[in-house]
């Protein structure tokens, strides 16, 4: 199935870029957050927009999510699960209130959280 980045590339045609952001439909959000498990890569955030006349707007009232604050647990698993199943979450409950808007992702890899790339 690929990687998570590879993946995200593959739906290109599904996909709206603006400001180097991917805005992804969301049943297939959760489609990657599903692979992002099996790749132990943590959605550690989520942003939702509606694309109107060609320009990204975000959703009223502001919609997102950070779960930035699992980063402070001690096994990466853990964050990875916790993130990830938080994550499924909210797409769920966004995609039966809104369907129509879409959303990008932060993704955050072991690699990142062991060498210490984010702030504690």
């Amino acid at each position: 199935m690929g990687t998570i980045d590879q993946r995200v590339e593959s739906h290109e045609d599904q996909k709206v870029v603006g400001r180097n952001e991917r805005y992804l439909p969301l049943q297939e959000a959760t489609r990657i957050v599903e692979k992002c498990s099996s790749q132990r890569v943590a959605a550690i955030g989520i942003d939702f927009v509606h694309i109107r006349a060609g320009k990204i707007q975000p959703r009223i009232p502001i919609n997102s999510a950070d779960w930035s604050a699992f980063l402070k647990e001690p096994h990466w698993q853990d964050i990875v699960a916790q993130c990830n199943a938080a994550s499924l979450r909210v797409l769920e409950r966004e995609e039966r209130e809104d369907p129509e808007q879409l959303c990008s992702f932060v993704f955050f890899r072991e690699e990142e959280w062991t060498t210490g790339n984010w702030s504690h």
